[in-house]
């Protein structure tokens, strides 16, 4: 079958392209009749792979579901290319099209899947056709000195050509300025025409990743996403007093022990997978996945803490898809580049998006290549190397920390807690993108959080002090009153004995009345 009447008619004059060049490529009609489908053929060494049956934008199916993916026109890549002659990838088969189209390239080739739709969809298998199963980059595309990557120019085309960089080597790949108003390569044919289109290309700028440009290089990046929290008190605008979470970066939650710093790590975990359907991993250092996390996530799924068999494999069949596990190391603590190699394991083959370190003084950071470092550089590094995970795979590290003895030994009722008082203080101040400190002041009294570090106060929100009540039925905690008054409030309440019974006789100044539940 060839392409009928009414789809080479709108290819003609629709998109500008020729229907001759398009059928030579593998692309027809799947009938006569009127409202049929395109069809692309996905062809590797010469054969049919599979075909994309593209009905509408988001209706293409595949002829055959669960082959493994493969690029458009990868056929053209086989021959060894001429000097300095670039390899162009693009979003969209019509895309690539319109590329080929104006002679001046030949090398084109479209990603099987489109852009993901956000950054947090980047990770997995999403880019598994660019890898051969040994996991090494295609011979047919590292051979190219140039990669030219004229993916759209929204948000979403942004993430794939940072994505694909990433994978391809930013110091060979070339990324496209689109004209205002024009968002991808076949909208540049229709309105500027072939020889527009090859000089926008011909001039393409330099990606670089965490290396040296000039300013007028850099890449635009998609505007930052963040992660609610999950209560209403934390989820009001910034402009209100709520506060965000960055959806890639590293975040740091500390405080005394047993105060609740796990319950609201999983807390913000199980949040994040239900707002945003992100799956999370967390680490057992401490508590034993099963049962504690087990029995903890299950309360969450049902929200209840007695749940029925059917209640429980409901809960269970959701776990199966958001919730991974760090396992103890055998030897006690984690080795930093085990933990660091576990963490890239899971991002790439579970497509988790969110880590969980509970707690970071159960990894070892000493290595054969870090064994001549003192143990503020060691930290220093490890948080780097961190950091530069989340930002290479757009996910968001959660670590979890102890202050010193001494600082706990000093802090006052009403001590503000803050990442300076965890051990090496200054690099959890400094390489926090947020840094949330929990404690209670006394063992009857509610839990407080104090988001002493959020970075960009426009998105993430300003510093604020947090009364959370925990309800024991669910595990929540919920915000029952906000501001740096509430400092006066302990102090009261510390002064006064009100929590020394177990209960509270007095109503917070700015919220109801204190909980007598612990944290955890």
């Amino acid at each position: 079958m060839v392409l009928n009447p009414i789809h080479a008619d709108m290819l003609r004059k629709k998109r500008r392209l020729d229907p001759d060049l398009t059928m030579r490529l593998g692309v027809r009609s799947e009938s006569n009749a009127p409202g049929s489908a395109i069809l692309f053929e996905y062809r590797l060494k010469g054969q049919v792979h599979n075909v994309k049956i593209r009905r509408g934008k988001s209706n293409m199916p595949w002829a055959q579901s669960g082959k493994p993916l493969v690029l458009w026109n990868v056929d053209s890549l086989v021959d060894p290319p001429a000097p300095d002659e670039p390899l162009v990838i693009t979003e969209g088969e019509f895309d690539a099209l319109a590329i080929l189209q104006t002679g001046a390239f030949t090398r084109v080739v479209s990603v099987p899947n489109g852009a993901p739709g956000r950054a947090d969809e980047e990770g997995g298998k999403r880019y598994a056709y660019l890898f051969d199963a040994q996991g090494n980059l295609l011979t047919d595309i590292a051979k190219f000195e140039t990669v030219i990557i004229a993916t759209d120019g929204d948000a979403p085309g942004q993430h794939l050509r940072d994505a694909l960089a990433t994978r391809i080597g930013d110091t060979k790949c070339v990324w496209i300025k689109w004209p205002d108003r024009i968002k991808d390569a076949n909208e540049m044919l229709i309105e500027h025409g072939p020889e527009a289109l090859a000089n926008l290309l011909m001039a393409g700028r330099r990606i670089w990743e965490e290396a040296f440009c000039n300013i007028l290089d850099i890449p635009e990046g998609p505007p930052e996403e963040v992660y609610t929290l999950g209560d209403p008190e934390w989820d009001k605008p910034v402009e209100h007093g709520g506060i965000r979470l960055p959806r890639r970066g590293f975040i740091s939650i500390g405080g005394p022990a047993h105060a609740g710093k796990s319950y609201l790590a999983r807390q913000l975990c199980w949040h994040i997978w239900k707002a945003h359907g992100v799956p999370f991993a967390i680490s057992e250092f401490e508590e034993p996945a099963r049962p504690v996390y087990l029995f903890d996530l299950r309360r969450r799924a049902t929200g209840k803490r007695d749940f029925t068999l059917r209640e429980e494999g409901l809960a269970d069949i959701e776990l199966r898809k958001s919730a991974y596990i760090i396992r103890r190391h055998p030897d006690g603590l984690m080795p930093a580049d085990a933990l660091l190699n576990t963490i890239d394991y899971g991002i790439r083959v579970a497509d988790v998006r969110v880590i969980a370190i509970d707690p970071y003084n159960e990894i070892d950071l000493r290595t054969k290549e870090n064994k001549d470092l003192r143990s503020d550089e060691v930290m220093a590094k490890f948080f780097s190397e961190l950091k530069a995970m989340a930002e290479r795979y757009n996910v968001l590290m959660i670590v979890l920390a102890h202050p010193t003895a001494d600082a706990v030994r000093k802090a006052g009722s009403s001590h503000l807690w803050s990442p300076y008082d965890i051990e090496g203080g200054r690099h959890w101040a400094g390489k926090s993108d947020a840094s949330l400190m929990v404690w209670r002041p006394h063992p009857n009294a509610p839990t407080f959080v104090h988001a002493a570090k959020l970075k960009r106060h426009d998105i993430h929100g300003k510093p604020n002090l947090f009364e959370l009540h925990l309800d024991t039925e669910t595990r929540r905690f919920h915000v029952a009153g906000s501001g740096y008054r509430l400092l006066d409030d302990i102090d009261d309440a510390m002064k006064n004995g009100t929590w020394d019974q177990g209960y509270t006789a007095k109503p917070s100044n700015s919220g109801p009345a204190y909980s007598a539940v612990r944290g955890g």
